[in-house]
């Protein structure tokens, strides 16, 4: 007999050991117990004997009595009561003990929510813990006979770590399930089968994705609940859509806990998912899921929220860190931050972003003295007259702004194009000090993969416009003045989906009333006036120097502005972002490229 069918008999005598002695039915009773950092000199915590945290709430879930020969749930409320109690009465009895922070509460215990979750956090933080308590409540809830579980990790023997702590515990802390629960499981990660069968007939499978760039091993049965842990190591993009993939069928749930790491795919998705948390509560998209973060739930857990460390440890460690670096931000404190970290470090939404609904500065009274603190005059007309009215447009002299009411700012990209409608708020003792301007961004219009010519249009289409102003006769930015990019101006990057001139791109926006001009001009030889380029660093030096004195405000529609400002990345120097062609680094910079050459034009411009 080969040591390898001696092996398989043996496993198969403790199967039938273990079938033989174990109870018919098995009382599942988990509790939450919620814990935050306990005062000094607290006595140790009653239920889990740590002096730095202790249990500040409590709750019960409901029981469940699983039948072991059949792998069916029983519930209090599926039958009567004393079939409930003779049931119970016979059942082998198991508290489960789910100890987690009160972060981590919020997350495990909304049952409503059906979204996919990412953990971010970094070291000691909670973050795999609170993956395997999610696969834990998520197997109390679903489980039953072939359903799967998978247990993820970048090898099999952190695959297999993770089921060991689930089943088994650490030297720091018991196992979040009991032994009892199970029917059989590896004894290591080098065994013949990986399958752990639980006692309803559920299976826990272990995959690795180390050196599978193409996800293969990612690839077979449908599952209930997925926990990839260390997710931000996954090869490709590959692997996350074929984890999508097993989730479907079953309606399964997918857990990725991670410490963020620079440049990997999965910072977009936790970018799209805190956009979609941004979007207002009467955003369609909420209800349609016509977003791409809608599938997802983004939550971030620092090593500041875990109470069972030692808190002056923690000080003390945090203290002798450089609390502004990139890498202690993302090892510490779990933020999704590159090496240089993020560019606009002024810029808060609680400060920057405003909820009026109002699309005039004439009608938001309440709103401009809550953020200028005084008086304020819509200058806008005047800022207008000196950029687009005191000399005839040089490149297609056929148009002149004809309406003041707003200075739209555009960027012509082949994808997207962007425009900013603003509007400028001056102090009334002294208007022409620009020092005391503010500028309010009431809009932010897109167009995707589109062309110069189509994004103009859309800007006086009645229809459009009637979207969100039903009364309008006609559109309110129709013979606005227009800012645009010089190099645009000179060289329309869209010409080529239109058919028109290239170097005509005044005039394509001069035919539909708009006057287009670069933020600034000079006077050249022959008397002509010529544009005059814009440096990147001074116009994005502007822009930050804005956010800072408190002078730039957006209306919370411009969505897209505000999520170019929470994740542009900085480049090195404090001033201008990172950017890429054709990335979303790159879609990222058309909003705010439109912003500075706006402002540019509004500072500096017309003289």
């Amino acid at each position: 007999m080969t040591a390898t069918t001696r092996q398989v008999l043996h496993r198969k005598i403790e199967e039938i050991e273990t079938a033989l002695g174990e109870a018919r039915f098995l009382n599942l009773a988990p509790h939450v117990l919620v814990h935050e950092a306990a005062a000094p000199g607290s006595p140790p915590c009653r239920c889990c004997g740590s002096r730095h945290a202790v249990v500040v709430e409590t709750h019960v879930l409901p029981e469940v009595i699983i039948d072991c020969a059949a792998g069916r749930r029983i519930y209090r409320e599926d039958v009567s009561r004393r079939t409930w109690s003779c049931i119970q009465a016979d059942a082998e009895q198991h508290p489960i003990p789910l100890r987690m922070s009160r972060a981590q509460a919020e997350v495990l215990l909304d049952d409503n929510d059906t979204r996919h979750v990412i953990a971010s956090g970094g070291n000691r933080s909670g973050k795999t813990t609170n993956a395997l308590m999610f696969l834990a409540l998520q197997w109390l809830r679903r489980g039953g006979p072939q359903r799967r579980f998978w247990l993820v990790a970048s090898t099999q023997p952190k695959a297999f770590r993770l089921l060991e702590k689930l089943f088994v515990g650490t030297g720091e802390s018991p196992p979040l399930l009991p032994r009892a629960l199970v029917r059989s499981m590896p004894d290591t990660h080098r065994a013949s089968s990986l399958l752990t069968v639980l006692a309803d007939g559920s299976l826990i499978d272990l995959k690795h994705f180390e050196n599978d760039p193409g996800a293969e091993k990612l690839k077979s049965d449908a599952v209930v609940c997925a926990v990839v842990d260390e997710a931000a190591h996954l090869p490709a993009e590959d692997s996350m859509v074929a984890l999508r993939g097993r989730t479907l069928d079953a309606g399964g749930r997918l857990f990725l806990a991670t410490t963020p790491r620079p440049g990997h795919f999965l910072r977009d998705l936790v970018e799209q998912a805190q956009a979609f948390e941004r979007l207002p509560e009467n955003d369609e998209r909420r209800a349609s899921g016509e977003h791409e973060g809608a599938r997802w739930r983004a939550v971030q857990f620092a090593i500041l929220g875990n109470p069972w460390l030692d808190p002056e440890v923690v000080r003390r460690e945090l203290a002798a860190l450089d609390q502004d670096d990139p890498a202690v931000r993302r090892d510490f404190f779990g933020e999704w931050c590159a090496n240089a970290g993020l560019l606009w470090r002024d810029f808060s939404v609680e400060r920057h972003v405003h909820l009026d609904e109002a699309r005039a500065l004439a009608d938001m009274r309440a709103t401009l003295v809550q953020r200028t603190r005084g008086a304020v005059l819509d200058a806008t007309p005047q800022v207008a007259r000196r950029l687009f009215q005191a000399r005839t447009n040089p490149h297609f002299r056929e148009v002149r702004a004809t309406s003041g009411r707003y200075i739209l700012a555009s960027d012509f990209n082949c994808h997207p194009m962007s425009t900013v409608v603003l509007q400028v708020a001056a102090d009334p003792v002294a208007p022409d000090d620009r020092a005391r301007w503010h500028v309010f961004v009431v809009d932010v219009i897109q167009s995707g993969h589109s062309h110069s010519l189509a994004h103009a249009e859309k800007l006086v289409d009645l229809k459009w416009v009637r979207t969100w102003a039903p009364t309008a006769t006609d559109s309110p930015y129709r013979g606005c003045g227009m800012i645009c990019d010089p190099q645009a101006l000179s060289r329309d990057p869209t010409a080529h989906r239109h058919g028109r001139n290239p170097q005509g791109l005044a005039e394509t926006l001069g035919r539909l009333g708009f006057d287009a001009r670069a933020p600034q001009y000079k006077l050249g030889d022959g008397g002509t006036w010529r544009p005059v380029h814009t440096t990147r660093y001074d116009s994005h030096t502007l822009v930050h120097r804005l956010l800072r004195e408190g002078r730039l405000h957006l209306a919370q529609r411009c969505l897209a502005l505000v999520e170019s400002l929470l994740q542009q990345t900085d480049s090195g120097d404090g001033i201008v972002p990172l950017t890429k062609s054709h990335t979303k680094s790159d879609r990222l910079a058309s909003p705010l490229d439109a912003l500075r050459y706006g402002l540019w034009a509004i500072f500096h411009g017309g003289q």
